[in-house]
């Protein structure tokens, strides 16, 4: 199976602002390669990293310009995030920036670690609990990081054979 990791990095409290974006492409389950992209916030006035105010206008067309760089790169398929903020930060920003995502199948690692090993039931199903659980080295905290982790995670899933990623799992897309 041939998809995308996403990871994100956010900044603020809900509604989470995006600040950089990382995607890990794998193929038949290996990671093939990586690319990251700064994607200042979309936010009025804040700071992109620099420490400096940006305009609203220059932190918002660096957003839109990321997210249409990130339809590009990975374009339609799979696309596996950790967990459900991360679908809907980047469908949100990409709705307000007015960029139309190509039509992906989105996978949650997390929700399908679960299914795969009832035993985290009930514990942390954060990213670096289940990393640290499938031995996964995922000591940097970089949104590429991340999404290597993400997209490892369901790698495991599929060599463990611990459900199926068939059909019923990898089902339509969701609308952005």
């Amino acid at each position: 199976m041939n998809y995308c990791a996403l990871g994100i990095e956010t900044i603020g409290q809900p509604p989470k602002r995006i600040r950089t974006i990382g995607v890990a492409r794998f193929r038949d389950y290996r990671l093939e390669g990586t690319w990251s992209c700064a994607a200042g916030m979309d936010s009025l006035g804040v700071a992109d990293g620099t420490g400096e105010a940006q305009p609203a206008a220059q932190t918002m067309a660096r957003l839109a310009e990321a997210l249409a760089e990130l339809g590009r790169c990975v374009g339609p398929g799979v696309v596996v995030h950790h967990s459900p903020s991360v679908r809907t930060a980047v469908q949100s920003a990409a709705r307000r920036q007015g960029v139309v995502l190509p039509p992906w199948t989105w996978l949650d690692s997390e929700s399908l670690a679960l299914l795969a090993w009832p035993t985290f039931q009930g514990r942390c199903s954060h990213l670096l609990s289940i990393t640290r659980r499938l031995r996964i080295d995922c000591a940097r905290r970089g949104c590429v990081d991340h999404a290597v982790a993400t997209g490892t995670i369901l790698a495991r899933i599929a060599a463990a054979a611990a459900i199926g990623l068939d059909r019923r799992v990898v089902s339509s897309p969701v609308a952005a």
